[in-house]
């Protein structure tokens, strides 16, 4: 279980502020690994208005993070799609034989 609340909170108070924004981070590209059926424009605003609560945040690792995530989901519907038309050939072929 994620507990990135009570991470950033502890960050803040407890700690002075260190380790805001490697909290954040995480919860962004947890956010980012969790959502590919969000629009990436709504993503996109919740992630930047979590980022805002710390000064000069990184992108950078976030916009890896997400290029790989949508490498990764790329490669398993294309991989999927394939799946779903073999099996729709068999199924063809398969009618084929059984039909008068």
């Amino acid at each position: 279980m994620r507990q990135h609340l009570l991470a950033f909170k502890i960050a803040s108070e407890a700690l002075g502020g260190v380790g805001k924004q490697e909290v954040l981070l995480h919860w962004a590209a947890a956010k980012i690994s969790a959502s590919p059926a969000v629009p990436d424009d709504r993503l996109k605003q919740e992630i930047a208005a979590k980022m805002s609560q710390i000064e000069r945040p990184r992108y950078a690792h976030l916009a890896a993070h997400a290029q790989v995530m949508h490498s990764v989901l790329s490669r398993y519907c294309q991989g999927f799609h394939k799946f779903c038309i073999r099996k729709l050939e068999l199924s063809y072929t398969y009618v084929r034989r059984r039909a008068p």
